[in-house]
């Protein structure tokens, strides 16, 4: 089981970003949330670790976009866990991450995460929102 999900986590993410069949990329991203859901799979959190790695700034909006949906609806559906992949800390450098892309759709997903765990999860989560130097905090402008 492992190894299917290993090997097909890849695949599935990437079919997320397609822009061209927007069925595909639906059915994708509620396939990666509907895995992370089965019994078997759910304990190992294999799904959300594969998710919630950081994606660099260059990549395609709509994927990055999906990608961000996708952890907003694993917060959702699935509690987060200390000694998983799917921890405060790693949610929360995925979203400083995706916070970084030039799309505003993509810091806009990623600025309800943020919300969503800080909501849940108020105590870890501000340590992890503000860089440590003030030379690094950007303020966030409500639609831009």
């Amino acid at each position: 089981m492992i190894f299917g999900v290993e090997k097909s986590m890849p695949i599935l993410i990437s079919k997320t970003g397609e822009t061209i069949n927007h069925q595909m990329q639906k059915l994708a991203k509620e396939f990666i949330v509907d895995l992370a859901m089965l019994p078997t799979v759910k304990p190992l959190a294999l799904v959300p670790q594969h998710c919630v790695k950081p994606f660099s700034s260059t990549v395609a909006a709509k994927l990055g976009t999906s990608r961000c949906e996708i952890v907003e609806n694993l917060l959702i559906a699935l509690p987060i866990r200390d000694g998983s992949g799917f921890t405060v800390d790693n949610v929360m450098k995925f979203s400083r991450e995706a916070l970084q892309h030039s799309s505003g759709d993509v810091r806009n997903v990623a600025e309800n995460i943020i919300t969503a765990l800080y909501k849940v999860y108020s105590k870890l989560s501000h340590s992890l929102t503000l860089p440590l130097k003030r030379q690094q905090r950007m303020p966030l402008q409500p639609g831009v």
